[in-house]
């Protein structure tokens, strides 16, 4: 079964794992959460990740379990962050820190 990494096409890679967020966003990784949730609710973001799913499946190249297996995991990761956000609370490196 192939790694989500070699399932990327070449143009989408982030092959040197730079990051993806700001340095205030790296700081503070709660912003990115509401800004997240601030634009979707949950089940928007629930629906995207079906119809992502739907159409890599649709692809039938053999890879179908690593396709189910990735977006079980990114609901249960979007859910988690959800309650996260709902609650206020961010989880930054072990420690539980309030929303301000």
């Amino acid at each position: 079964m192939a790694t989500i990494n070699e399932l990327v096409p070449a143009g989408l890679s982030n092959e040197g794992n730079e990051s993806c967020l700001t340095e205030l966003e790296q700081q503070h990784p709660q912003r990115v959460l509401a800004d997240f949730f601030g634009l979707s609710t949950i089940d928007e973001v629930r629906a995207g990740l079906r119809n992502w799913l739907f159409a890599s499946l649709k692809a039938n190249n053999g890879e179908q379990f690593t396709y189910i297996h990735l977006w079980q995991q990114l609901e249960r990761l979007v859910e988690a962050n959800w309650l996260l956000n709902q609650k206020g609370i961010a989880v930054a490196c072990g420690d539980d820190e309030t929303l301000s």
